[in-house]
């Protein structure tokens, strides 16, 4: 079972501005794994799961997948469903939002298995539980797309040049 809220929280909701951009890509987010009501509210899945129903003890069966895992020891477990799930055919796409550390087994593993990444070059101020925004981010992010259909990586591409810069193809 995940940890719930604390002053010390694992869950940082991402902003409007950013899931504007997921839906630009993914049409429409069937699965959110690694949610909250809050976080929902933006996202707006169409199924979620949060730290009470555990997204790690489910299936993720899903034509789409949006997933900004919890923080700490959280990041790696998600990820690396996530990109299990894909390799087997359950998520048909996916976009990942994941601190920018380069050095760990999942980043490094998101980078073999991906179609693409972005670099935002900006840190993005994600929304704390209370709904106030970060305002000093302290680590930077790479956002991953999940994708084998070139029209995806090109539509990942065009929406998210804006952020930061990207990176087509990376494995796939």
């Amino acid at each position: 079972m995940l940890p719930q809220h604390s002053s010390k929280t694992v869950e940082w909701n991402t902003p409007p501005e950013i899931i504007e951009k997921v839906y630009a890509v993914l049409d429409d987010i069937e699965l959110d794994p690694a949610s909250n009501n809050l976080a929902n509210q933006t996202i707006g899945a169409y199924r979620y799961f949060t730290a009470a129903n555990d997204g790690l003890a489910h299936d993720w069966i899903a034509k789409t997948v949006f997933l900004n895992p919890p923080y700490g020891k959280w990041t790696g477990i998600f990820t690396e469903k996530l990109i299990c799930e894909f390799l087997q055919g359950n998520v048909e796409k996916a976009i990942l939002l994941i601190n920018s550390n380069t050095s760990t087994k999942y980043y490094q593993n998101a980078l073999e298995n991906c179609s693409s990444i972005c670099f935002p070059r900006r840190r993005i101020q994600f929304i704390d539980s209370e709904g106030r925004r970060q305002t000093r981010p302290p680590h930077s992010n790479s956002i991953f797309l999940f994708d084998n259909k070139r029209s995806g990586k090109v539509r990942f591409k065009k929406v998210f040049k804006s952020v930061g810069a990207i990176i087509i193809g990376a494995a796939i």
